[in-house]
């Protein structure tokens, strides 16, 4: 289970070598040729100073996914890298792929159907500066793109819980948790697995207002339904693995008697 932290390999001597970003951007991505541009096009307008990278981290897509990122690469205003994480299905694993693909000592995961906001990525550094694992608010994704719409009633964080749709984290912290449970493919909530992990070691959650992304919903009923349903199954699965913990109030620090 996990990330195992390795060695960067440096270019031949005498090949200029690209200096270390701040923080990379790890997105796992499955199909998503339909919407894919959009968040490109969003990260690509990042205010961020100083280097950093994007790692795309394909899990088997069988559309135009890694066609569309190569063709985007020449003209990325940063290093735009493609990973094939397909050996094994399932975000947590293509988390992971990529997450080892990065180099930066911040690491900033995002999903390839949502849209960040143009401040997204300094608000996450801002964030970071202070805590270990920062998220922040959620607006509703709607088309045509409304950079106002409605925000969610919950955020990428709370009660030191993290949606990886917007979220980022110290690599350090993130690798000695572990990094995702790669078992939790299907079901989902490997991000709250983690969190719970993470809320043990002692990690500092914070929130930055600035750092918003807009959240794609299901698309009708049944997907939603599906979804909770699979969802609570992941979740029975973290309660049995994490019994010491009462769900849904880590932040509290209330435990089982």
């Amino acid at each position: 289970m996990g990330v195992q932290a390795g060695t960067v390999k440096r270019a031949d001597a005498g090949r200029q070598v690209a200096p270390t970003p701040v923080i990379s951007v790890v997105m796992p991505v499955f199909n998503e040729q339909s919407h894919l541009d959009d968040q490109l096009d969003a990260l690509s307008a990042q205010d961020i100073k100083g280097p950093w990278k994007v790692v795309i981290s394909d899990n088997g897509s069988t559309d135009a996914t890694r066609d569309l990122v190569l063709a985007r690469r020449p003209s990325f205003p940063v290093p735009l890298r493609l990973v094939d994480s397909s050996a094994c299905r399932g975000a947590a694993h293509a988390r992971n792929a990529g997450i080892l693909a990065a180099r930066a000592p911040l690491i900033a995961f995002c999903d390839g159907d949502d849209v960040v906001s143009r401040a997204w990525l300094s608000s996450a550094l801002l964030g970071l500066a202070d805590h270990d694992v920062v998220g922040g608010p959620l607006r509703r994704l709607v088309e045509p793109f409304d950079p106002h719409s409605a925000r969610l009633p919950y955020t990428s964080i709370a009660d030191d819980s993290i949606m990886t749709c917007s979220v980022a984290l110290r690599r350090e912290v993130l690798e000695r948790a572990g990094g995702f449970d790669a078992t939790f493919s299907g079901h989902g909530r490997e991000d709250h697995e983690l969190s719970v992990r993470l809320w043990k070691m002692g990690a500092r959650f914070g929130h930055e207002e600035a750092m918003e992304a807009h959240y794609r919903l299901e698309p009708n009923q049944w997907t939603f339904t599906r979804k909770i349903y699979l969802s609570a199954i992941a979740d029975t699965r973290v309660w049995k693995r994490h019994p010491d913990v009462v769900p849904g109030r880590q932040s509290r620090g209330v435990r089982d008697p």
